[in-house]
């Protein structure tokens, strides 16, 4: 589907948090649910299929955390995890659009571009930069996407407080 056509007529009804549902479903696993991509891909693939036959449109990559910092390894092994992630929701996603999802970092990197590079790699032409508090990164990184795809779709989530701000203070 074109998203930019879909979302012009329809909500465009995503999975959910990929983490929280991974918790509940795998409480044993106290690893990082990204880890689960190269160490158990047949329950991410079960979480995506729930999600799909219950109605999503599209499905997040399990890699919101995907990054040196969050967990805590070298870039060949996030790398990796991001390759795994990829081709588990693509191998899953059917007819539902498949989201790059990339999560905020805890301190401000060059490493967004690591990761927007290898999802460009893989074929990735959709983008979810999810749950961001600063837009300080967003500009120069969907500019490089449309640059390297001008038909890439990029999407920004922040996260507000219920007075309207993100942690930054942003409104």
């Amino acid at each position: 589907m074109d998203v930019k056509e879909y979302i012009k007529n329809h909500v465009l009804l995503f999975d959910g948090a990929m983490g929280t549902y991974y918790a509940t479903q795998y409480p044993e696993d106290t690893a990082k649910c990204e880890w689960a991509n190269l160490r158990h891909p047949e329950r991410i693939e079960a979480i995506h299929r729930a999600y799909i036959e219950a109605g999503a449109k599209a499905i997040k990559t399990n890699t919101f955390g995907a990054n040196t910092q969050v967990c805590e390894c070298t870039w060949d092994e996030v790398s990796q995890v991001i390759t795994a992630g990829w081709e588990i929701a693509k191998r899953t996603a059917g007819n539902a659009e498949v989201f790059a999802d990339i999560g905020p970092l805890p301190e401000s990197t060059a490493e967004y571009q690591d990761i927007v590079k290898q999802f460009l790699s893989l074929g990735a032409t959709r983008f979810l930069f999810e749950t961001f508090a600063d837009d300080e990164p967003l500009h120069d990184l969907a500019a490089y996407i449309k640059k390297q795809n001008p038909d890439a779709y990029v999407m920004v989530s922040f996260a507000a407080t219920p007075d309207g701000f993100t942690r930054q203070g942003l409104s």
